[in-house]
């Protein structure tokens, strides 16, 4: 029984000590997690929101955690590109459609995008827990490489799919979208 108090203790820390604005940026994530269950129709610019939102905080969380050091840099680059990789490989076989007239792309319906923003929620609250729980997670090297990866993997996952939309977009021939298109 001691356990559970305990663990009800650390979230309940964990929900009060969150600022308000990640709690509109996780809901954020969640609304464009959950529309992109469903094929729709989007503008091409709106393709990049989520990958830049969650890279830029990326960036900002892990290097405001740890040294910039050229061996945190190397492994988060590494594993952002192998993410990135995986990404392209997964999402190699999705066809859209693009009309490139009205700038607008039709994305199929995928579960991927809300599982990402699960996963790096879930990973940065985990991270980020631990390293205020306990202050010496930032010098253990287990613990920093283990953010890092996991981190720079996810993100790389969602930049990988972004730049196989990208090219997708470029060579696919042009249709005649609107936005409300989006269901069928």
């Amino acid at each position: 029984m001691q356990f559970w108090i305990s663990v009800l203790e650390r979230i309940d820390y964990l929900l009060h000590t969150t600022a308000w604005w990640v709690y509109l940026v996780f809901l954020y994530c969640l609304i464009i997690g959950w529309k992109s269950l469903y094929p729709r129709v989007i503008s091409y610019y709106r393709l990049f929101a989520v990958p830049l939102l969650l890279g830029f905080w990326w960036i900002h969380v892990t290097y405001s955690r740890y040294d910039l050091t050229f061996s945190h840099v190397s492994t988060s680059v590494l594993a952002g590109l192998a993410g990135n990789f995986i990404g392209w490989k997964v999402y190699r076989r999705a066809r859209i459609e693009a009309d490139k007239r009205k700038k607008l792309i039709k994305l199929p319906g995928t579960k991927s995008t809300l599982v990402s923003i699960a996963l790096i929620f879930f990973f940065r609250y985990y991270f980020g827990y631990y390293q205020v729980v306990n202050q010496s997670n930032l010098i253990n090297p287990f613990f920093i490489y283990s953010d890092l990866i996991i981190s720079a993997l996810i993100v790389g996952f969602i930049v990988g799919r972004g730049f196989y939309y990208l090219n997708a977009y470029r060579t696919a021939p042009h249709a005649n979208l609107s936005k409300n298109t989006a269901r069928h």
